[in-house]
């Protein structure tokens, strides 16, 4: 599997800059074997050899190698999984006819690997969905000190903290404005849903 992506120094888990200060951050391309704890953020491309004791020639690489890419750039990995599945795998699947030891595509395990292929789609398909149409409420700017608290008088000490608490407290004002405008707005769908029926 090649990642084409920007590369992260391994000991900081951060993104690695180029020479220039303004250069930004630098796609590179990795090769990964699936065993690494490298996350995927960008593009993967993959190539599978079903055959494997068969060579790979100029003449057969089209025959005797499947790639493929999955692009997870800007969180876009579920629907590549989608994608894949949707409009390559299971239609391919679909056509089969050479099931090896099942004999036949009516064999009720391969009816069953398809149906499961089907609602995995449609799981990951609801996923891509809900990431879709998620809420993110607003960060706090006390992330970095309540990381730093680790035993009860730490939580204690904070709570004497009067800024620290106006903070939360206007964090917490900012978090409630923003859920009852979303249950605002879902009441009204459906109310128009209701009206509609």
């Amino acid at each position: 599997m090649f990642y084409y992506q920007e590369s992260k120094n391994p000991e900081t888990n951060q993104p690695v800059y180029g020479r220039l200060a303004n250069a930004g951050p630098k796609k590179r391309v990795m090769i990964s074997t699936g065993d690494e704890s490298v996350s995927l953020t960008g593009v993967l491309y993959y190539f599978v050899r079903p055959n494997q004791p068969k060579a790979v020639t100029p003449a057969n690489i089209v025959t005797e190698v499947v790639f493929g890419q999955l692009d997870a750039s800007n969180g876009k990995m579920l629907e590549s999984i989608d994608q894949l599945l949707a409009n390559m795998l299971i239609p391919l699947f679909q056509q089969y006819e050479d099931w090896g030891a099942l004999k036949t595509r009516s064999n009720i395990n391969v009816q069953d690997f398809l149906d499961a292929m089907s609602q995995f789609t449609a799981t990951v398909n609801g996923a891509s969905d809900n990431i879709a149409h998620q809420v993110k409420l607003a960060p706090s700017d006390n992330d970095s000190t309540l990381s730093t608290l680790a035993t009860p008088n730490d939580y204690q000490t904070m709570a004497q903290n009067g800024d620290f608490i106006s903070e939360c407290e206007k964090l917490m004002d900012k978090w409630c404005k923003q859920i009852e405008k979303i249950l605002a707005e879902s009441e009204q769908i459906r109310r128009e849903a209701d009206d509609v029926g």
